[in-house]
This record gives structure tokens, C-alpha cells and sequence, in this order.
């Protein structure tokens, strides 16, 4: 029997979306985020950590997270240990 999706999943959907909007990058975040995911899983914390102003690209990181430009396990609460990974091209 399906009672419904865990209560963390609403959460973490509502927390993504707020970041579906477009968003200006006049400082290169979604570069940097990219590059540090590239080499494969992360957690969250270091792939924020990897730019140079770690807590402006939180939010650049989740906007790619919404975007499906990366990826994440929404079986688990989003949180700085949830592992990262550059989502699939498109078309792939």
C-alpha cells in the first residue's frame, strides 16, 4: 500500500523551486559548480566550498539542481552531506 512521498521530499522540492526562476551569473558560479562536479560525486558542502564564495553559490547550486543540471538522491534530506553529481546531457 502507497501511503504518499516522505515528508522530506515536499520539503526539499519546495526548497529547489524557489531557485526555478532564471538567475544572473555575473560572477561565474555555474562554472565553477560544474568543474567541481565533474570529477564525480560530491557532497554538497564541498561542492559549494570549491568556489570562491562558497555561500553566494549555494544558491547557484541549487538553481542547477532544479535545472537538472546536476543531480541529487531525493530519497534523502537535502543537506551539505547530500552527494552532487553533473546531471546526464541531454539526449544522452
Amino acid at each position: 500500500m502507497a501511503t504518499g512521498w516522505c515528508p522530506h521530499v515536499w520539503t526539499c522540492l519546495d526548497h529547489l523551486s524557489s531557485q526555478r526562476r532564471p538567475l544572473e551569473d555575473h560572477l561565474g558560479f555555474e562554472r565553477e559548480l560544474m568543474e567541481a562536479a565533474a570529477d564525480g560525486p560530491r557532497p554538497f558542502a564541498d561542492l559549494v566550498g570549491a568556489t570562491r564564495l562558497p555561500v553566494l553559490a549555494r544558491a547557484h547550486a541549487t538553481h542547477l539542481l532544479w535545472h537538472r543540471r546536476l543531480g541529487v538522491d531525493l530519497a534523502r534530506p537535502l543537506s551539505d552531506g547530500s552527494m552532487v553529481w553533473p546531471a546526464p546531457a541531454k539526449g544522452a
